[in-house]
């Protein structure tokens, strides 16, 4: 099927992103238009002109996207990607902002989000769920249900797809441990779906291969008392706020962590906490956070990775390796 684009608007409507999160608030989401219609044909998408990077991101950072992709199935996910890859565009897939860094001068490039991709379903102690919902709605609604296997994810800022792309989790346990199958998306358009021993996930790193986006995934979890799944929940999520700066805007940690050690202890240990540039700040609370104060630019955030990373090296020959992605510029 041919994609059709639905009449871009240069004056979007923005609401928050429907997500039951415990953290900062999330990253404003465009609200799409009414399905607009050509010669009798619903359209698949919505095109989104004039939104920023920083009404995209939890880190509240970036200039303008010129083309914002709003799919509202799956299907027709597939369809606009198959035709911006296909026409050499080189399209980026975004979830909920929250590991990305957009550039001060934006992005050229066609950007598709997966927000509206927010179908879950529930059957016995097996969660399918489109990459585009909260995982934070997700951790609560399987807590809701007494399933467990994800608190130790309560806190992240992240969508579905993103979290397991980056395999997101810590000491309490990764999302890639519950993944049963997953869906990807190909350049070509076309959906695959692999089981769990046909994946490999390690730490930041999910088993989508080069090229691949994921589209839904298939989580195995555990019957559990419901209540008793609350608690642990809650009290992963108190050590979390006492150690971490979960209330301010950041896109949370920035660099990943060298084998065996912390990346927040080694920027501790070269004096870097507290240090600023423009309108970011490194976290006193959290060293591998880097916040917005406001008004912060990409271009300071980046001034600050670099010294980070600068001082690092100097003192114990480790280069530290980005974690948040950068794009545009």
């Amino acid at each position: 099927m041919k994609f059709c684009a639905a009449k871009p608007t240069t004056s979007p409507l923005f609401a928050l992103w429907a997500q039951e999160t415990y953290t900062a608030s999330p990253a404003r989401s465009p609200q799409p238009q009414n399905q607009k219609q050509q010669k009798g044909h619903a359209m698949p998408v919505d095109l989104v002109c004039g939104v920023t990077g920083a009404e995209l991101t939890t880190l509240s950072v970036g200039g303008q996207i010129e083309r914002l992709y709003l799919p509202r199935s799956v299907d027709d996910l597939a369809d606009i990607w198959a035709q911006l890859n296909a026409e050499n565009l080189r399209p980026f897939l975004i979830g909920a902002g929250s590991n990305l860094l957009i550039s001060d001068e934006g992005v050229a490039s066609p950007v598709v989000s997966t927000r509206m991709l927010t179908r879950v379903r529930f059957e016995g102690d097996v969660v399918e769920a489109e990459a585009g919902l909260s995982l934070q709605r997700l951790v609560k609604m399987c807590a809701e249900r007494g399933l467990s296997g994800l608190e130790g994810l309560v806190g992240i800022p992240a969508s579905v797809g993103g979290a397991v792309a980056m395999n997101a989790g810590g000491r309490w346990g990764c999302i890639g441990d519950v993944v049963e199958s997953a869906e990807f998306l190909l350049p070509s358009g076309e959906l695959v779906r692999r089981s769990r021993r046909n994946m490999r996930f390690s730490y930041r790193c999910g088993p989508q291969k080069r090229g691949e986006v994921i589209t839904r995934i298939r989580l195995r979890l555990k019957r559990a008392d419901a209540d008793t799944v609350w608690a642990r929940m809650r009290a992963i999520l108190r050590k979390k706020v006492a150690r971490q700066p979960l209330s301010a805007k950041s896109a949370g940690c920035i660099f990943k962590n060298p084998d065996g050690l912390s990346a927040g202890y080694l920027i501790e240990r070269v004096g870097m906490k507290g240090a600023r540039a423009g309108g970011a700040v490194v976290s006193r609370q959290h060293a591998n956070f880097i916040l917005n104060r406001g008004g912060a630019k990409c271009t300071d955030i980046l001034a600050l990775m670099r010294e980070i990373v600068r001082r690092v090296e100097e003192c114990f020959g480790i280069k530290l390796q980005p974690e948040v992605i950068r794009i545009g510029g």
